[in-house]
């Protein structure tokens, strides 16, 4: 307590609590999701030297966009083979009520700091801090309605698990923590997937020529820089409404390819869907059978 360290820092960084306020509504979900990753980074390095900070907080996290961390307030820390403020650290600097405080049970320094870091994500990523059962003395809590709209979905179990009542149904460490969170918030499918699975629906009609042969124009309903659209039918005779999207309305096949494979696939499910399944849906999208119908565009014919 008698001693102090002074030092210069980043004149960017800024506390986790001033970092949401002036910063957080500006960052894109990407973007809070690698920032979160260093942080638990960041405590994952702690824990691997057997250490655990006890202390972590929108006092002690710092951040500076895009993926820069830092860890201060180590006056309560636990670690080997040091002398330090024991149980009374627990109480020291407090950051956050845990439910072992509260509810009683084993103290796990390791564990603790999972609660506390996931606490802090969870301010990063959803803009607030968990929700209370009651009261400031209460511990937080996972709530997964502050996300309805499912932004952050993929990570909703690992809150969930990381803020959990009972310590000993956390992460055992900040290692593990980051293990599942990455596993969480990997991007699938992966670049590979999204051209194998493209390349699989151009099997059918690898050209807009093929593609008007088969489906020769009757009447055209629209013709623009982003569709062309125009009635058919097919080789049964059965009418059909043909629509080629242009690479103008599908964008850049890197950033938007696994949005296009996702239509496509659901597309080609409804294809497959018995009829009176597909007239159920004929309401929101009509059925359809959907290709990339050349590097130009997709096409769909209904």
């Amino acid at each position: 307590m008698a001693y102090w360290e002074i030092f210069d820092r980043r004149q960017r960084l800024r506390r986790l609590s001033e970092f949401v306020t002036s910063e957080n509504s500006h960052l894109a979900r990407d973007h809070r999701i690698e920032l979160a990753r260093q942080l638990i980074a960041r405590v994952a390095a702690l824990h691997a030297a057997d250490a655990a900070h006890l202390d972590l907080g929108g006092h002690s996290i710092w951040l500076e966009s895009p993926s820069t961390v830092k860890l201060s307030h180590l006056m309560a820390a636990k670690f080997p083979q040091v002398e330090s403020l024991g149980e009374r650290r627990y109480q020291f600097l407090a950051s956050a009520k845990l439910p072992e405080d509260v509810l009683g049970g084993e103290n796990i320094p390791k564990r603790r700091d999972v609660f506390l870091v996931a606490a802090a994500v969870h301010w990063l990523l959803m803009g607030v801090q968990p929700a209370r059962d009651s009261g400031e003395d209460m511990p937080f809590e996972w709530d997964p309605s502050i996300d309805a709209d499912g932004k952050f979905a993929s990570l909703h179990r690992w809150l969930e698990r990381c803020l959990s009542l009972d310590p000993n149904d956390r992460f055992a460490d900040a290692q593990l923590a980051l293990d599942a969170f990455n596993s969480a918030t990997a991007d699938r499918p992966n670049s590979a997937e999204v051209i194998r699975g493209l390349e699989r629906f151009r099997e059918t009609y690898r050209s807009q020529r093929q593609l008007f042969s088969a489906f020769p124009e009757i009447k055209m309903l629209k013709e623009s820089d982003r569709v062309d659209i125009w009635k058919s039918e097919d080789a049964e005779g059965l009418p059909v409404l043909v629509k080629l999207w242009k690479r103008a309305a599908w964008g850049d096949q890197t950033r938007e390819g696994p949005r296009i494979l996702d239509f496509l696939s659901n597309a080609h499910e409804m294809q497959l869907s018995p009829l009176m399944d597909v007239q159920r849906s004929k309401v929101h999208t009509g059925s359809a059978t959907l290709w990339p119908s050349s590097s130009a565009g997709l096409t769909a014919a209904y």
